[in-house]
Parts: C-alpha cells; structure tokens; sequence
C-alpha cells in the first residue's frame, strides 16, 4: 500500500502520523472519537502498541460487503477492491 490506509471511519497519514476522519461516519460518532483518542495517544507514546488492537468490522472498508476470505479479512479489504489500492 501507499504512504497512507484507508478506512470507512477516516484515513491514517502514516508518513504525518495523522487521522483525519471520513465522509461515512460523523465525527462526532463514538467510533471516530475513540479511534482518534487512540490513535493520537499511540503516536505520543502514551499507549504501547501492543497493548492496543485495532479491528474492523468485518466489511470491506472500499464497498462495503461483507468479508469472508482470511486474506480480506485481514487486510479489511476484498479481492477486487484491493486492486484499487497501489
């Protein structure tokens, strides 16, 4: 993948070390607000990152769908819509 990761809740700048939250969810819902919490107490250091695990929902972040190969699952993105990911 490319310098960043795209989710349905926002996206990670992982050069910047960023999140800046999506069009599909407010940001004013709980799961933004948490993610965001989280995320920046990792980046200073007030959380050690194996002590956090991160999931998704199950769907494809791209389209939606739900996933149910291990790889997609994985990746939180399906076959076909990992395509469009450099």
């Amino acid at each position: 993948m490319s310098d960043f990761v795209k989710d349905c809740i926002g996206t990670v700048f992982l050069n910047d070390q960023k999140f800046r939250n999506g069009k599909q969810i407010s940001a004013d819902a709980p799961s933004v607000k948490a993610f965001g919490w989280t995320f920046n107490q990792l980046v200073a250091g007030n959380i050690a990152s194996d002590k956090v695990q991160i999931e998704h929902s199950g769907s494809c972040c791209r389209c939606g769908r739900e996933l149910t190969h291990p790889d997609s699952i994985q990746n939180g993105v399906g076959p076909e819509c990992i395509k469009h990911f450099s």
